[in-house]
């Protein structure tokens, strides 16, 4: 059963179902497995012709509060998920998506170079897709086991299958045969609705890019990160017993690892720096948008001393 369209925050917030019994129930049949096949069949290909327009979906997870709402503007490949009503993720088709950006440093190293503006950040996502509120339904599971179907009154009907011993999944369904709503129990609902969505999605002045993100926050923690990175390494050389030559390696080591986690490669940037000196290294970097300077050497002596300076 499908429960998830893409990876990170969009799924999280939208691989759920939902709806709840109808009250009245006119007739009741069991469908042989075969016959719910065709009847999921039916169901899938009026509900895609519903969401062409675009489509919502109201999200409750089992013993939670939180309401979430997924809002798709099928035409345009668009969609916004809100908690409480609050946008938190954006997404394209087959493109990618826009999440809030909530840390606090990030948002200090944003406004730092004169972008206090940017409050989404843009993550390429290719598997990103928003689909049909069938896609959501587990209809590859549901058409392959027996289910009780339920006619109401008012033309409305619903399905309802064990998964497993601890499982029960409904799909309800209106007069036109289109998917409204599906249950699964005891974990989360799903109610659909149908037609044209406004989203607005975030403008290049709202937005950066994750690497972009990176760099801009390796940046303003440059300071910090380089002299931490120095007095790590000027630890490890410290700790280091043996010879002056066993120390330096010990050094350089260190401070070759911290960089790259803190601001070089692991980080997604070229901001930290290291280069072997006499005796020692220096650990450098230049702030690319305030093109600040900060450089420390970490050397060992020839008493074996550690020492660290900066410049």
């Amino acid at each position: 059963m499908k429960r998830q369209i893409t990876a990170g925050f969009l799924a999280a917030a939208v691989g759920v179902f939902g709806l709840s019994p109808a009250a009245y129930a006119d007739t009741t049949t069991t469908l042989t497995a075969t016959e719910m096949a065709a009847a999921v069949d039916a169901i899938v290909t009026a509900t895609k012709a519903a969401s062409v327009p675009g489509w919502t979906a109201d999200v409750r997870f089992a013993g939670d509060d939180v309401q979430s709402k997924l809002s798709v503007d099928a035409p345009n490949g668009h969609a916004s998920v809100s908690y409480n009503g609050q946008v938190q993720v954006y997404a394209v088709d087959h493109q990618g998506m826009y999440g809030v950006i909530s840390n606090a440093t990030q948002r200090a190293a944003l406004k730092s170079i004169g972008r206090p503006g940017v409050r989404y950040v843009y993550e390429v996502d290719k598997s990103v897709d928003l689909g049909t509120p069938v896609s959501f339904a587990g209809s590859d599971t549901f058409s392959t086991i027996s289910a009780s179907k339920v006619s109401h009154d008012d033309g409305t009907t619903d399905y309802t299958g064990e998964l497993d011993e601890q499982s029960t999944m409904t799909w309800r369904v209106d007069a036109a045969g289109v998917l409204t709503g599906v249950d699964l129990t005891d974990e989360f609902t799903f109610a659909f609705s149908y037609g044209p969505q406004a989203v607005t999605m975030p403008t290049a002045a709202q937005s950066i890019s994750t690497s972009g993100l990176q760099r801009v926050t390796a940046a303003y923690q440059m300071p910090a990160n380089l002299k931490n990175a120095a007095n790590s390494a000027a630890s490890a050389g410290r700790a280091k017993s043996g010879s002056r030559t066993t120390k330096v390696a010990a050094v350089r080591a260190q401070a070759r690892k911290l960089a790259q986690r803190l601001g070089g490669a692991d980080a997604g940037t070229d901001i930290v720096r290291v280069t072997n000196i006499s005796n020692g290294v220096r650990i450098y970097g230049t702030n690319p948008y305030t093109k600040q300077k900060i450089s420390y050497q970490v050397t060992v002596s020839s008493s074996k001393k550690v020492s660290v300076k900066k410049g």
